[in-house]
């Protein structure tokens, strides 16, 4: 008899938990998928000089099939030519570093 009395407590201890997992299963949350656009403010460097603002690097006046006196007339005209090239590269850089 007590051991009816023992099988029948246990019983009846189990009998809400097995309730429970028959129990109907709640459903599940709907995903929601969204896309969200969000602008994040990131100082950028920009260029201060357009591409057709840089000056062309001149070309050479010095003949290869030259004498002395051309060599030496060709050499002067492409010190000048770079000088100039220098002096507008130069204005150019410093006017993108001043604020």
């Amino acid at each position: 008899m007590r051991a009816k009395l023992v099988i029948l407590a246990v019983v009846a201890a189990a009998l809400p938990l097995i309730h429970g997992c028959a129990g109907t299963v709640a459903p599940e949350r709907e995903v929601v998928v969204q896309t969200r656009t969000v602008e994040v403010k990131i100082p950028m460097r920009v260029p201060c000089v357009a591409a057709a603002d840089v000056p062309a690097v001149p070309g050479t006046a010095m003949r290869r099939d030259g004498d002395l006196r051309q060599l030496a007339a060709g050499a002067a005209t492409d010190v000048y030519a770079l000088a100039e090239y220098a002096a507008r590269a130069d204005a150019l850089l410093r006017s993108c570093a001043s604020p």
